[in-house]
């Protein structure tokens, strides 16, 4: 989180920072799945574009409608409280059930377009509603101490420990849409919290300028077949929980190209400390301006 968060104990603070960074970590995984998908489409690979567009909805309908749906039954009914019965939760139900829809259409659609336009749907849906939550509604409830904020957080983050989803979601009984690759796995970032990722960014990378707040990709890469997560464009605060949730999207002989501004060795620790062992790291560029890093796993 960028802005400064006023709480009413420690407690609450930890909480708000804590989905936060699960909401980050999702717009990760969701930036390397939605690019997987439209680079197959783009190059008319059919059967690659199955097999993303089959990982995309099954992590949407089983990973984040979940989430989404834990929202509702334990944080919304907060910001209800503190917002004098909740209009602005019923924008936030809202947003929710067009994310429903997008996935469903995710999960049903054979056309290759109509696939990537869901898709991009879903991660702008997605931004809208992180945002929502992450800067206007969860700190007015980390404020009011009339209202515990770290149950409800809790009970949200719990969905995220389940087991990572497998098999199909599009409903064709497992055979019939070309799909069947691993899921994604996005797991709560309480292996590296966010105070300790936006220290370990700072150190290792003061003064640089991010002011945009969504991962972008860039060409200016030679590993052409793989998604490009460039986080030269993303806020310190969120840079590293971006990243975990970018890599937590890899699936085995699968792989990432990472833009970052500095040499990215803190990084490179955290990850290890977090998967010891999962990604073979081979810099494609080192310098001056950005370096160029390939996660193989």
């Amino acid at each position: 989180m960028d802005d400064l968060l006023l709480a009413s104990n420690l407690d609450d603070a930890r909480a708000a920072e804590d989905l936060a960074g699960d909401h980050t970590a999702m717009r990760g995984t969701l930036h390397v799945l939605v690019d997987q998908l439209s680079r197959a489409v783009t190059g008319a690979d059919a059967q690659l574009a199955g097999v993303a567009r089959e990982r995309l909805a099954l992590w949407a309908t089983e990973r984040l409608v979940p989430h989404l749906e834990a929202e509702e039954a334990h944080l919304l009914p907060a910001v209800r409280t503190v917002t004098d019965g909740g209009p602005a939760a019923a924008i936030v139900v809202r947003l929710h059930t067009a994310v429903r829809t997008a996935a469903s259409d995710l999960a049903t659609t054979t056309h290759p377009l109509e696939a990537v336009g869901a898709a991009h749907v879903l991660a702008a849906l997605l931004a809208v509603h992180a945002d929502t939550l992450d800067h206007d509604l969860v700190p007015l409830v980390a404020r009011d101490a009339r209202t515990p904020l770290t149950g409800p957080a809790e009970e949200v983050r719990e969905v995220l420990r389940a087991p990572a989803p497998t098999g199909h979601a599009c409903g064709c009984g497992g055979g019939g849409c070309g799909g069947g690759g691993a899921a994604a796995e996005v797991t709560p970032t309480e292996g590296a919290p966010a105070s300790d990722a936006r220290a370990a960014d700072a150190a290792s990378d003061a003064g640089t300028d991010t002011s945009p707040d969504t991962p972008a990709d860039t060409s200016a890469d030679a590993r052409g077949d793989m998604p490009v997560l460039d986080a030269t464009v993303i806020p310190h605060a969120v840079r590293h929980a971006t990243i975990f949730g970018a890599l937590d999207a890899v699936e085995e002989g699968g792989g990432l190209v990472l833009v970052a501004p500095h040499d990215p060795l803190p990084l490179l620790a955290q990850i290890e400390g977090r998967h010891p062992g999962r990604f073979t790291v081979e810099y494609l560029q080192r310098g001056p301006e950005t370096w160029h890093l390939a996660f193989t796993r």
